[in-house]
């Protein structure tokens, strides 16, 4: 919803203005911008962690503000910086020519919205993971398990098999899965 909303802001500035000459026409500065993303997802993200601290017996843990952390640089990393890069060399490119800025804008955000799915996914498995990782007591075992209806990358491969111990990590320098996008151990 959040993503719809925005593009019809950014829509109706570009019809207020004859020429736009930056971002900062269209969007909200880049702290306010990953913001607006963030509270969107935030409670699902904290659900997520819930479900996998239950799933194990545990309980939710200080370890949310990690997770929400983490969160905010996946949105940033994956999602609002390229969004922004991309419509500012854009409105460069187009000498901000309201026309060629709203075809953009419409095709643009219909990619990006699937782009918000895959990364909607990984974000609750990252808090999923998290969550259950927090309610083992320090010293468990643990072993990372591949899904083997997966495709493998060199993370899963160093990892799949090894038994550590909380609060150690797995050869990838991960503690818990997902180790990349698209993983599903």
């Amino acid at each position: 919803r959040v993503a719809l909303d925005e593009q019809n802001e950014v829509l109706a500035a570009i019809r207020r203005n004859e020429r736009v000459a930056g971002i900062d026409e269209l969007l909200p500065a880049e702290e306010a911008h990953l913001e607006r993303y963030h509270s969107a997802a935030q409670a699902e993200l904290a659900d997520a962690f819930a479900a996998g601290a239950a799933s194990l017996g545990g309980v939710v843990s200080t370890d949310t503000l990690a997770v929400n952390e983490a969160m905010v640089a996946r949105l940033a990393e994956d999602l609002i910086l390229p969004m922004r890069e991309r419509l500012e060399r854009v409105i460069e490119s187009s000498e901000g020519n309201r026309f060629e800025l709203s075809a953009f804008v419409r095709s643009s955000y219909r990619e990006w919205k699937q782009r918000f799915d895959s990364l909607a996914e990984e974000l609750l498995l990252l808090g999923y993971g998290w969550g259950a990782y927090s309610a083992l007591p320090a010293g468990s075992l643990v072993v990372w398990q591949a899904d083997p209806a997966c495709p493998t990358c060199a993370e899963v491969e160093a990892n799949t098999g090894v038994v550590t111990r909380v609060p150690d990590a797995f050869p990838s320098g991960h503690k818990f899965p997902p180790a990349t996008r698209g993983c599903r151990c």
